[in-house]
């Protein structure tokens, strides 16, 4: 989120309005699978802008082998 990786699950507190860059980066080799991004919940590209609603919402980040 704005350049500063975080892990999942994690809440993020941000006012009504604001922008957000999103960033779902692929995920090296784990137990000999590496997980390459796929889509995002609200259909954005891996790297994308949201603009904070005014109710809570979730994105995922979705990935696949």
């Amino acid at each position: 989120v704005q350049g500063s990786p975080i892990t999942a699950p994690r809440s993020i507190t941000s006012w009504e309005g604001y922008a957000l860059t999103l960033h779902a980066p692929n995920q090296p080799d784990t137990g000999g699978v590496s997980q390459v991004f796929s889509s995002w919940s609200d259909g954005g590209t891996q790297t994308h802008k949201i603009v904070t609603p005014a109710t809570a919402t979730t994105y995922a980040a979705k990935f696949a082998p």
